[in-house]
């Protein structure tokens, strides 16, 4: 979380279009929300 951060702050630094920036966030909390789920699937299937 903390490269999605810092790319987050690089955007902001460069000065894309609010909507541009908006939708990396999101982008960004789809993936890491992903491999989350990915993480927790593997830690049960494994324990099963």
């Amino acid at each position: 979380m903390a490269v999605a951060a810092a790319s987050l702050v690089a955007i902001a630094i460069v000065g894309l279009p609010f909507p541009v920036v908006i939708g990396a966030a999101a982008l960004i909390g789809l993936t890491s929300g992903r491999i989350a789920t990915n993480r927790s699937l593997m830690v049960s299937g494994s324990g099963a």
